[in-house]
């Protein structure tokens, strides 16, 4: 199928099938690569002109909209890839890296071509699998909701883990007169903070989040490259502290490598690999919100924000394994 086959121009109701047909700008279901998804039409399945509708959900920028992917992409995953290269050494992680990478270009790029293809606007999962598949479609939706559902526990689980040695170094107690346990209150916390963001009407609107959260992600690279570079003048980043001449940690080094030395240890922790690039959710918003939305636009998106979080991966795996080997069993939130 030609590139241009599958770039919608309208979506209109095909009366023998109840369901979107497209229809390029020259009216034979043919267009090139700039012809935007998102024009006028209708929901076949509602009968209501979406265009208007559009007009008011189509603004959002390409800067917009790769900080919102980049930040669905880049998140807890991160702080587990050290242990993953740990377990596969340099060559097979980066290896594993970058395929994973790019099943997660190609497969954002398909479902990009699948909501231009259903000529649906807006449109979501349950949306494009209701165009697709009516009879999975309940079952398409209940494991979106249980992906979301894993994510949005790991991100509850890490401020739980982390929050309370954090606050703590900073000599604040802010549990100290509630009946609750630090972790408790501080996943708590994260429950109230994140609800509200949840509920935006759309991903635009969390551009700032999105940018303040990435800012957040650099400092964590910046930091994790200060522990990895082992000089003198930095006292305060010794992954191995001491107190006088005896060290407080002092087999916290591991040994590094290039290789996998247990291949059945390289498979358990695959999965963290493929996690890292899980932002398959928030696609078809992306397509919707888009100003000038054409696949060309929407792939350079993709591109921008894929390639971005593997810069970002690259780096604190690589540190975090130079820095501590093998010896990274835990998260290396934890271990910083």
């Amino acid at each position: 199928m030609a590139r241009g086959s599958y770039t919608v121009g309208a979506a209109v109701p095909n009366p023998e099938r109840g369901s979107p047909v497209n229809e390029g700008a020259d009216g034979d279901g043919e267009a090139d690569s700039s012809t935007p998804l998102i024009r006028g039409g209708t929901i076949a399945a509602e009968g209501k002109p979406v265009a208007a509708a559009v007009a008011g959900l189509a603004q959002s920028t390409m800067f917009s909209a790769v900080v919102n992917l980049a930040n669905t992409i880049v998140g807890a995953g991160m702080l587990g890839l050290p242990r993953a290269f740990a377990e596969s050494g340099y060559a097979v992680g980066a290896v594993l890296l970058v395929l994973s990478a790019m099943g997660s270009v190609i497969g954002l790029h398909l479902l990009a071509v699948s909501q231009a293809t259903a000529g649906i606007q807006p449109s979501s999962f349950y949306t494009v699998a209701n165009a697709a598949m009516p009879s999975l479609t309940v079952l398409i939706d209940v494991a979106v909701y249980l992906k979301c559902f894993g994510v949005g526990t790991s991100y509850l689980i890490v401020v739980g883990d982390l929050m309370p040695d954090a606050m703590a170094d900073f000599k604040v107690d802010l549990v100290k007169d509630l009946p609750l346990s630090a972790r408790d209150f501080f996943v708590a916390l994260g429950f109230v903070v994140v609800v509200p963001l949840s509920c935006l009407r759309t991903l635009d609107a969390l551009k700032f989040t999105s940018t303040a959260a990435l800012l957040f992600v650099l400092f964590i690279v910046v930091f994790v490259l200060l522990f990895a570079v082992d000089t003198p003048t930095l006292d305060d980043f010794d992954p191995c502290p001491s107190e006088g001449d005896a060290p407080i940690a002092p087999d916290c080094r591991g040994q590094s490598g290039y290789l996998a030395t247990d291949p059945i240890r390289t498979l358990k922790v695959f999965s963290i690999f493929i996690f890292a690039f899980t932002c398959q959710q928030n696609v078809f918003q992306v397509c919707s919100e888009l100003k000038d939305a054409t696949l060309s636009r929407i792939d350079r998106v993709i591109g921008i924000s894929i390639g971005s979080a593997w810069i970002v991966y690259m780096v604190v795996s690589v540190a975090g394994f130079e820095t501590y080997g093998d010896e990274v069993k835990v998260s290396g939130a934890v271990l910083y």
